[in-house]
């Protein structure tokens, strides 16, 4: 009862079935398994770790268990980046995590992710004229796992706020962050250890004269914000 397509797909790529944009198809498959009540202990793992980041730096999304790429090199998460800008076609980018990619082209197993972008879409949302970018404000400098989650955190509230802030995602040691902090010419790197995690404080350091001081979050951001130097995207 499935379209001819679909029919071809369920024995290449039956997933492919769950992600048919045909009417028809969706109502016959409906009552079909989801994929994320069919995951292992490490991928669900995964798949909670990555929500809770998202959660964690206010990233509204919605949960699809349809939602299907269309390679086979694909695995764990898949995502769309979307917009209410540009009308019905409102996917800007989508893409997911290729893991076992460069292993099966025959180099090292690495991790990695991917993603494809509509440039005419991407294009459609820029404004008229291009910015040049400024130097981040701050950098964050951060140890251990908690410090990550709570740096990224706090770099989503003062991304809102309209302070350009950067991080180190590969988690690298206080040294190198410091040393990424001053070449990409930070005015204040934002240091947040384990202890400090706890306490929901954050050392804030002058990069330009050694400064620094232990302030509250909201404290650190508005200290931040009072240089007037702060951005507008």
């Amino acid at each position: 009862e499935l379209c001819e397509n679909c029919q071809r797909r369920i024995e290449r790529n039956p997933l492919r079935v769950l992600d048919c944009k045909s009417k028809h198809c969706q109502q016959k498959t409906a009552d079909a398994p989801t994929l994320d009540k069919a995951l292992c202990g490490e991928c669900k793992d995964h798949y909670t770790e990555v929500r809770s980041l998202l959660d964690g730096q206010g990233v509204a999304y919605t949960l699809n268990p349809r939602m299907v790429r269309g390679l086979d090199y694909y695995n764990r998460t898949a995502f769309e980046l979307i917009t209410g800008d540009i009308g019905a076609q409102n996917a800007v980018a989508a893409g997911g995590r290729y893991d076992g990619l460069v292993k099966t082209l025959g180099g090292p197993e690495v991790p990695a992710l991917g993603f494809a972008i509509g440039v005419d879409r991407l294009v459609m949302m820029m404004s008229d004229e291009a910015k040049e970018q400024p130097k981040p404000q701050a950098c964050f400098v951060y140890n251990g796992e908690d410090a990550f989650r709570v740096a990224m955190s706090l770099r989503a509230q003062m991304l809102s706020k309209g302070i350009r802030a950067d991080i180190d995602y590969q988690q690298r040691s206080f040294k190198a962050q410091f040393r990424n902090a001053d070449a990409m010419g930070a005015r204040y790197a934002v240091v947040i250890a384990q202890s400090e995690v706890a306490d929901s404080t954050a050392t804030l350091k002058d990069l330009s004269n050694g400064e620094q001081w232990t302030l509250p979050h909201d404290e650190a951001i508005s200290k931040i914000l009072a240089t007037g130097n702060q951005t507008d995207d």
